[in-house]
């Protein structure tokens, strides 16, 4: 568990910080098939989901790099899809803000993934549904956040 959770270095990193397709794919079919001789299908999916989302950005600074968006397609993989979401909102962390606030940041960070969903819909519709179902939490995030500073202010008479 502790290597899983403080693994930061995705497999097929080169020296240059590009990322090897190959190396990444043969390291996930590996990792699949051990995982599921040793019946740890599931949650190793979810890791390696994990593990993908904390890879670098591509060419162009697209996040996430070309070789982890062929590999979301060639996989179709819904638990490790959900492993690389859980992992985004992992790495946002701990957030602040004032009572009344509301969910600017959250819809702030839903249109950038909006935004990478319009750029990857063509050529990898399945990382753009990721990205949309990205945008699609912080966007529910957001309004709760709207109706929380909303009774904050009411509670204030304001």
């Amino acid at each position: 568990y502790r290597l899983l959770t403080s693994w930061n270095i995705i497999p097929g990193m080169e020296p240059d910080g590009t990322m090897s397709g190959k190396a990444l794919e043969s390291w996930v079919t590996e990792a699949l098939m051990l995982l599921g001789k040793a019946d740890r299908l599931e949650v190793g999916q979810s890791h390696i989901g994990q593990v993908l989302a904390s890879g670098p950005s591509g060419s162009g600074d697209s996040w996430p790099a070309e070789a982890v968006r062929d590999l979301l397609e060639n996989l179709q993989n819904e638990e490790i899809e959900r492993g690389f979401r859980i992992q985004v909102a992992n790495n946002r962390g701990v957030t602040t803000r004032s009572p009344g606030e509301g969910g600017e940041q959250e819809f702030t960070l839903a249109a950038e993934y909006r935004e990478r969903e319009k750029q990857f819909k063509a050529k990898w519709p399945r990382t753009a549904a990721v990205m949309r179902r990205i945008a699609e939490s912080y966007e529910r995030e957001g309004r709760d956040q709207e109706s929380e500073a909303e009774r904050f202010r009411q509670g204030l008479g304001l």
